[in-house]
């Protein structure tokens, strides 16, 4: 069978987004969807798109990027992280980074995520 790949670039509210769909034969196996969201706006538009949007990728998909929301349990979560987590969730996501992905003099933080979807079937290899 021959591999199909396509690509398309959205937006979000606040948001640019880039997915990538590979299959074969018009069926899309997995999608690989890039994020970056500014934080100099608010997020709450933003998160009414995603919640329309996710349902909108196939079962073995991921989500990775950089979000701005910050997920370190080091530091006080707020309202709007929670609801994005609630909505990953909801949509069949599984965090896959919970340690700090930047370092500020003050503070960490955890901006940078990456999301698969339960469904995700990951095979471990040996490479020699």
């Amino acid at each position: 069978d021959k591999l199909e790949v396509s690509a398309t670039v959205a937006r979000l509210a606040d948001a640019e987004t880039m997915t990538v769909r590979i299959g074969c034969r018009g069926c899309v196996v997995s999608s690989v969807v890039t994020v970056y969201r500014t934080p100099s706006v608010g997020p709450s538009d933003f998160l009414v798109d995603l919640e329309a949007f996710l349902p909108s990728l196939p079962p073995n998909s991921v989500v990775v990027g950089d979000l701005s929301f910050d997920l370190n349990p080091d530091n006080k979560i707020d309202h709007h992280s929670l609801e994005f987590l609630r909505i990953m969730s909801c949509n069949g996501f599984y965090n896959l980074i919970n340690t700090p992905t930047r370092f500020g003099n003050f503070k960490t933080s955890l901006l940078d995520h990456l999301f698969l979807s339960k469904a995700f079937i990951v095979t471990c290899f040996h490479v020699q």
